[in-house]
């Protein structure tokens, strides 16, 4: 009982320092320094949630980590290969993902959850990445994804015990939710001004 009560603060240790990296990762500006940042993250959580048995998690972030590691060294303007890379990540976090929740988890609902968010985030910068979107169309796919992802990864820290997922991802939720609000205030007005300029306009002639 001891033991396990340890291993659970370690592994909740070790994730919250993992997600400070992450977070910490939104106030840097260089790209490597970010993805060196997410990489830490991805590290520490696929540790923490091997101690706690969390297997599909485990998975889904090993994978990340795998898909970091390799973009690193991957110049950007090798948009190709970039895109690539990022296509075979997301078929494997579905494939591995399916397979290591049916014969490490026993099936589990809640173990395809970080399956499906990975899946979900991957998808989804794929068609910003080949589709050329608004900017405010892309911060609202963006932050509608995290919405999604911060439930998902939430839900599953709650089942898994690591409590400092639920926490952060909580957090994540807050902010996207409030991001997404004030975007569509700010296009609404965008609306009524360029109604006024039209209205106006009309007056003049």
């Amino acid at each position: 009982m001891i033991l396990m009560s340890t291993v659970l603060i370690i592994a909740n240790v070790l994730s919250f320092i993992g997600n400070l990296f992450f977070c910490s990762s939104a106030l840097l500006k260089r790209k490597r320094q970010i993805i060196i940042f997410q990489t830490t993250n991805h590290f520490l959580s696929s540790i923490a949630q091997f101690l706690q048995g969390a297997y599909s998690g485990m998975a889904q972030d090993a994978l990340s980590l795998i898909k970091n590691l390799v973009l690193l060294f991957v110049n950007e303007s090798r948009r190709v290969l970039r895109l690539v890379v990022n296509i075979i990540v997301i078929v494997a976090c579905l494939i591995i993902g399916v397979l290591i929740n049916i014969l490490l988890s026993d099936g589990v609902w809640y173990g395809y959850l970080p399956v499906f968010s990975n899946v979900l985030y991957g998808i989804v910068v794929l068609l910003v990445f080949l589709k050329g979107f608004k900017k405010d169309t892309v911060e609202l796919m963006i932050k509608s994804t995290l919405i999604v992802n911060a439930t998902c990864w939430g839900t599953y820290g709650i089942f898994v015990k690591l409590y400092t997922i639920t926490f952060f991802n909580g957090i994540t939720f807050i902010f996207s939710l409030i991001s997404i609000i004030l975007i569509l205030v700010h296009k609404h007005r965008q609306g009524s001004d360029n109604t006024k300029n039209i209205d106006s306009l009309d007056e003049v002639v």
